[in-house]
């Protein structure tokens, strides 16, 4: 990278975090962790869809099951409030910085 070229990196991702609050590898960091979240919760439906589809899961124990779901469950819970608070503090960064959001009244 040429020394223009840093400048003007450097010069973006100074404008996304004034535009965003976060810094544009924060916010790639969180796009991982929720993609991240999103295939564990994939691998705990499909495993019990899985078991129900074979017929296993008459013989697999209620309890496994329920906790199979209850973990799902737990990962889409704190996986809506990690989006919800980054969402909350990128939109007050919007709204600090003058720019005008999609779904602002």
């Amino acid at each position: 990278m040429n020394s223009k070229t840093q400048a003007t990196a450097a010069d973006l991702s100074a404008a996304v975090h004034t535009a965003l609050g976060s810094y544009p590898e924060d916010i790639m960091e969180q796009m991982r962790r929720a993609s991240d979240t999103m295939a564990w919760m994939s691998d705990i439906f499909r495993t019990i869809s899985d078991e129900v589809r074979s017929g296993r899961a008459a013989g697999v124990s209620m309890v496994i099951i329920e906790r199979r779901a209850s973990c799902g469950e737990y990962l889409a819970d704190d996986l809506a409030d990690i989006a919800n608070a980054w969402r909350g503090e990128m939109e007050r960064a919007m709204d600090a910085a003058g720019i005008k959001r999609g779904d602002a009244q």
